[in-house]
């Protein structure tokens, strides 16, 4: 029957280690390496209950060198890993695409801050410039949304900086 949670509800695990030993496939969504590290071989990881025919999918946003490492250690327990933190692909290649798209960002948002400060400085309504830009070519989702945020001098953080680190 669609929706019956029964047999989801029967599969309640207590540690990634009982996860691995249940599932023949893992997905990890975490914040950052270590992390991930941890969830897969620090104390009742998901290696220790790897076996041939399973699949570990990394879908956190974290170094490609280790998601290589990572990725190595699990093939030799007979599991295979995919990188798939929001584009996936080739071993490592989601990870270096997710990180480039983060030094993107980072950079527009500089870009957009320094822009509105001129303005600013400048004495003029930065709200007013940031709209103005909105119309033109620099129009970006960056100088929509976090431009809003600076002349709104909100600065909650969103993503933790240091992911942005390989």
């Amino acid at each position: 029957m669609p929706g019956d949670l029964t047999q989801a509800g029967a599969m309640a695990c207590d540690s990634p280690v009982d996860v691995a030993s249940k599932v023949d496939i893992i997905f990890l969504m975490v914040p950052d390496m270590p992390d991930v590290e941890r969830v897969l071989f620090g104390e009742n990881g998901v290696a220790q209950s790897l076996r041939a025919g399973q699949i570990v999918v990394d879908m956190s946003s974290i170094s490609p060198i280790a998601t290589r490492e990572f990725a190595a250690k699990v093939r030799e327990k007979g599991a295979d890993y995919l990188d798939a933190p929001v584009s996936g692909g080739e071993v490592g290649a989601g990870q270096v695409c997710k990180v480039a798209n983060q030094v993107i960002v980072a950079a527009t948002i500089e870009a957009v801050s320094e822009a509105l400060l001129l303005a600013s400085k400048a004495g003029v309504d930065a709200e007013k410039v940031r709209t103005a830009l909105m119309g033109g070519f620099a129009s970006s989702r960056i100088l929509e949304v976090h431009g809003e945020r600076m002349t709104k001098r909100t600065f909650n953080p969103d993503f933790r900086i240091c992911i942005r680190r390989i």
